[in-house]
């Protein structure tokens, strides 16, 4: 059985929820971290001491998503090598290599086109569900439309990890020489 490539395939699908699991506990992360800093900044009347945590703000989901993706290759290169992209190639020791910061730069480009793309199908449709912004408390059909737009970010991103894929492993395969598509013929549980 041939999968087909307009829709994405399940490695992406994990990808995305992988993402949108590091993206909630990123804003956790962080929000905690910037309200705290702000506080002690505004206490201590030195604007100046909150850059540094700004910068560190805005650096630190490529490197939780470095890190993850680095632990989780780690532990299936150890114990389970067949599942090992061989890509990824053997890791080793406890510092994230290249590939592993790449995906964590490439993780918070999917986080922020999908935020991006999530947000303006929401402001196109937020009429159709009734809901007003002037009231704080859940109104309307709320539930249903934010549970929409998350469904909505998470397919964005399965797809933006699909298109990665495609045009990194025909990238690989222009680089060996092989004209033809990559998995040509091939099953994709092969």
């Amino acid at each position: 059985m041939k999968y087909p490539k307009c829709l994405p395939y399940p490695s992406s699908w994990l990808n995305a929820l992988f993402l949108l699991l590091l993206a909630a506990m990123n804003i956790y992360i962080i929000k905690s971290v910037f309200i705290s800093q702000a506080v002690l900044s505004y206490l201590a009347n030195r604007p100046d001491q909150f850059i540094p945590v700004i910068c560190f703000t805005l650096l630190s989901p490529i490197l939780a998503i470095a890190i993850v993706h680095h632990l989780i290759h780690l532990v299936l290169s150890r114990y389970v090598p067949k599942l090992q992209a061989p890509e990824i190639g053997i890791v080793k020791g406890i510092v994230p290599n290249l590939m592993s910061f790449w995906e964590g730069i490439w993780g918070c480009a999917a986080i922020g086109i999908a935020s991006t793309t999530t947000t303006f199908i929401g402001w196109l449709i937020h009429p159709l569900f009734s809901i007003s912004y002037q009231i704080p408390l859940p109104n309307g059909n709320s539930e249903q439309f934010f549970g929409l737009l998350s469904l909505t970010w998470l397919t964005c991103a399965a797809y933006l990890y699909h298109c990665f894929y495609l045009v990194e492993h025909r990238l690989m395969a222009v680089g060996r020489g092989d004209r033809r598509a990559p998995n040509a013929g091939k099953s994709v549980l092969q």
